[in-house]
């Protein structure tokens, strides 16, 4: 069975298609930056149409908080324009051939593609760094929620701890306005005010001593201590682009870390950017175990 992924982030959109759980289409859209509906529903019809015309059921994962009972998103930094718009209306403007979708929270989807993806057992704490920083901590494969029933597979909201006192000087805002964020340091809006609009080639030179990297460190301390996961993942294009420090923030995060951890934990990080697609693709099967 075929199943279609879309990741409609803030900045661009990602697609896969899975064929019986194996990928056989990845594709990206061409950026664009607080589009209108038009604008977006143009990026996703181009990455679309090498597969124009094929139907199939579809996932989706959305950049802000979607509302069921609307079937549209109530708040979205990222993309103001799509508050209150039906989202089946819309992607029908974009491909017409589109199955009503199934809405996922990003960061469980991508956590689930990579625990597919890697077998892995026991407790997985994954970490997406994006645009945000969203947190899916699975149990062999199946989601830990700390939300209510109805209100999504939230695990918690690590881009929202105070990591601030690991970094010296004044503390930044997060989106969310709490102070210190780690948002707010290692989101990808921080990073270009400090680094540069092009992420792409800054990233890779990123030190182990930038704030960002002591800020992700401390975080991913405090959250052994919360959640004594077997693996950790770094998810996300803010990952990939700092995948050359794994070495170095394994070592810091391990110095006199809580005998609580784990012993012989794991630190991993993404193998592309499509694993929220993927996820999103998983989900789309229709009674899917990992659907909650």
């Amino acid at each position: 069975m075929q199943t279609l992924g879309l990741d409609i982030g803030g900045t661009r959109t990602k697609g896969v298609i899975l064929d019986d759980g194996r990928a056989i289409w990845r594709g990206t859209s061409p950026d664009y930056a607080q589009p209108t509906s038009d604008a977006l529903a143009s990026a996703i019809r181009s990455m679309l149409a090498p597969i124009s015309g094929r139907p199939m059921p579809v996932g989706v994962c959305l950049p802000g908080v979607y509302d069921p009972g609307s079937q549209s998103l109530s708040a979205s930094v990222n993309l103001p324009f799509m508050v209150g718009v039906q989202l089946n209306d819309f992607l029908a403007s974009a491909a017409p051939e589109l199955s009503p979708a199934g809405v996922f929270p990003d960061a469980h989807a991508a956590a689930l593609d990579f625990s597919v993806e890697h077998a892995i057992t026991g407790r997985l704490l994954a970490v997406s760094l994006g645009t945000g920083v969203g947190l899916s901590v699975l149990d062999d494969g199946v989601a830990l929620r700390v939300s209510a029933p109805g209100l999504g597979l939230s695990s918690g909201h690590l881009g929202q701890i105070d990591v601030s006192a690991a970094v010296d000087g004044p503390a930044p805002i997060g989106r969310d306005g709490g102070r210190g964020a780690l948002e707010a340091y290692i989101g990808a809006p921080a990073l270009r005010t400090r680094l540069g609009e092009n992420l792409h080639s800054a990233l890779p030179k990123l030190k182990e001593t930038d704030p960002a990297v002591a800020a992700l460190v401390r975080a991913l301390r405090i959250a052994h201590a919360l959640y004594r996961p077997h693996t950790v993942a770094l998810l996300g294009g803010v990952a990939l682009g700092i995948a050359h420090l794994r070495h170095d923030i394994a070592a810091m995060v391990a110095d006199g870390l809580t005998n609580l951890a784990r012993p012989g934990w794991q630190l991993l990080f993404a193998d592309h950017a499509h694993h929220a697609a993927a996820g999103a693709a998983r989900l789309a099967v229709p009674d899917s175990p990992q659907r909650m």
